[in-house]
């Protein structure tokens, strides 16, 4: 309320921060993730820069938001393992809001799959955090760091195409095993 700007990185680390600070954000059931602050913050920093249709920002909400929580049916999901400590919200939402900026940003497919590639690569987020001024911070940082990877992808900053399934990639580090089918499933 004050009329100061920020750049889109800071407002979405600000907004995701305000939307997460008494987490009474919405909840992933199975995994108790919590898919809509890193996105809500990013795409509604990104349509500050460049005009965004409604429906067009539904679409891109959904998107991030219905892959997040996919990626944590996959990684905490029976028959999925993975350990009881990672904020599932750190680790699969850079992914989730990199493909939601992509997708607003027009992408072509290549700069998508580097989009999400090095959201994923910044995944990050463990429990432990909770109950401190730290817990709101780890889906602010989900956000900020997939509208930073959204925007890199688009200026031709690659990654490997294999980040979801190859070993030692995204679904080999956060889970043991990891349930890809739930990526697809209906």
């Amino acid at each position: 309320g004050r009329g100061v700007c920020m750049d889109i990185a800071s407002a979405t680390l600000l907004n995701g921060l305000s939307a997460s600070a008494y987490a009474f954000d919405d909840t992933h059931l199975d995994t108790i993730a919590h898919p809509s602050a890193p996105s809500g913050a990013a795409l509604l920093a990104l349509a500050e820069r460049q005009p965004v249709r409604g429906t067009d920002f539904l679409h891109a909400l959904i998107l991030a938001n219905e892959i997040q929580c996919r990626l944590s049916k996959a990684l905490a999901v029976a028959p999925a393992k993975c350990h009881v400590g990672f904020y599932m919200t750190g680790i699969t939402g850079a992914f989730g809001v990199a493909a939601a900026v992509g997708k607003l940003l027009g992408l072509t497919e290549q700069q998508m799959i580097w989009a999400m590639g090095i959201g994923a690569a910044q995944g990050s987020g463990f429990r432990a955090t909770h109950a401190s001024m730290a817990s709101g911070f780890v889906p602010a940082h989900a956000g900020r760091s997939g509208l930073v990877a959204g925007l890199m992808a688009a200026n031709g900053f690659t990654c490997t195409e294999q980040f979801l399934e190859a070993r030692n990639g995204f679904a080999d580090v956060f889970a043991s095993p990891a349930h890809i089918a739930a990526l697809t499933d209906r």
